[in-house]
């Protein structure tokens, strides 16, 4: 990569509500490092874990994708 960009580094220090949505599928970002990223973030935060690649995950796991935004919206 051209760029370091330490996101865990970064959302330990953001202050509002964090959504992360993350696929095991996704070819590029591997899984794990959705989970640190989850796992550096403060409370309240929420994990979706979604279906298919990159790409194309949110639109594969309609209609939970849109529910978990939803959901999260509405909470926060």
């Amino acid at each position: 990569m051209r760029y370091c960009w330490d996101t865990a580094a970064r959302v330990a220090q953001v202050r509002s509500p964090i959504l992360v949505l993350h696929s095991p599928e996704d070819e590029i970002m591997p899984y794990r490092l959705g989970e640190k990223v989850y796992q550096s973030g403060r409370e309240p935060k929420r994990f979706v874990t979604l279906r298919g690649d990159h790409n194309g995950g949110f639109l594969r796991s309609q209609p939970r994708y849109e529910q978990a935004l939803a959901d999260f919206l509405a909470e926060f």
